[in-house]
């Protein structure tokens, strides 16, 4: 376990930024950073061979920026580049298309001064849908604050996410040389390229710290096409069968559990609204250990005549559209229809009751 850092050193903080044909955005993205209350050390954006106009959007911010480009390889090799090339103690990420709120980085340094023991941090954040004026807090406060019992961290990040507390890329916070420790992102994963990192870091460094406070703004109205163009259910299996052998191996399956069984029952619910028999099958016959024995049985029965199934799922989906007992909001495949200076408005933030998205 490493050493906690004295209250008292000075603590400095790297801002690192992946981007890939963000030039309608990254403007946006970086004056949110350079307009911080506790400014970053270093701001550090990797070009991940962008065709747009990327590059001299970055430029144009001169100085006060590090632009760094690489040949197209991905979010995960992009952000590995960064944090190679950071010199501050912590990291702090964020995409090329969201946005911190101005508190961000002060909010984290304050974290960082009150619990030194440490190593990693998380906040709560903003889900925007900016085009269509809807805003909603990533986690319910009242829920998180019930889990947290009067306490700044969670036990476990697997705790953590077992009660669906997963937060946002945007808002973690990660000393360095914890990131060269476990060996940073995974190059060449299509998929769960940040949760699969973190479950790396909880098997040695469990204990998280957690803001209850929206640190930044995860744009729902902008491309994101890797969630669309990766939905082959292979890649969640073998990343579910990744992890439950390390898990295994490091003595800590009864903590990853939890989480792998909430992953499987919202992957099976949007299989169950697609009629997908097959993999719900799989599931049940794979993965049956991880599941609770109603819900398993509940999962049987909806897939013994799908047709019927999908008919009173379909039902239901219309139910709730017409009633809008439940607004869905999701990124959007266009990004010319996006307005990049949409949520100047954002530092008014949304009533805390509002129901996640």
């Amino acid at each position: 376990m490493s050493s906690p850092a004295h209250s008292k050193s000075p603590i400095t903080i790297t801002a690192v930024i992946p981007a890939w044909n963000a030039g309608r955005f990254i403007a946006r993205t970086l004056q949110s950073v350079i307009n911080q209350t506790r400014p970053a050390d270093e701001i550090i954006v990797v070009d991940d061979g962008s065709t747009d106009n990327t590059a001299e959007v970055v430029q144009s911010f001169g100085s006060q920026v590090r632009y760094l480009h690489q040949a197209n390889a991905g979010a995960s090799a992009a952000r590995n580049a960064g944090i190679k090339a950071a010199s501050s103690q912590w990291i702090a990420f964020l995409d090329g298309d969201d946005e911190w709120l101005p508190d961000t980085l002060a909010q984290h340094e304050s974290a960082i001064r009150n619990r030194p023991d440490l190593v990693w941090f998380m906040a709560n954040y903003l889900l925007c849908s900016c085009n269509e004026n809807y805003r909603a807090l990533g986690h319910d406060p009242a829920h998180v604050d019930k889990l947290l019992h009067g306490q700044t961290s969670f036990p476990s990040y697997f705790f953590a996410c077992s009660h669906q507390v997963f937060s946002w890329t945007g808002t973690f916070i990660i000393r360095r040389d914890i990131l060269e420790e476990v060996g940073m992102f995974k190059v060449g994963l299509p998929r769960y390229n940040d949760i699969e990192l973190w479950f790396r870091i909880a098997y040695r460094y469990p204990e998280i710290g957690f803001i209850n406070h929206p640190l930044g703004i995860y744009h729902l109205d902008v491309a994101q096409s890797i969630t669309r163009k990766y939905q082959n259910q292979t890649i969640f299996y073998d990343f579910l069968d990744h992890h439950i052998e390390l898990a295994i191996s490091c003595h800590q399956l009864d903590q990853l559990a939890p989480c792998v069984r909430y992953l499987l029952t919202s992957r099976m619910r949007g299989m169950i609204f697609q009629g997908d028999k097959t993999n719900i099958r799989h599931i049940l016959h794979k993965y049956r250990p991880y599941l609770t024995g109603r819900f398993a049985r509940l999962a049987w029965i909806l897939t013994i005549y799908p047709p019927l199934t999908l008919l009173g799922c379909r039902i239901l989906s219309w139910i709730n559209r017409t009633f809008k007992f439940r607004k869905q909001i999701v990124r959007q495949d266009n990004p010319d229809t996006v307005n990049p200076e949409s949520c100047g408005s954002l530092n008014q933030l949304p009533d805390q009751k509002s129901d996640k998205p």
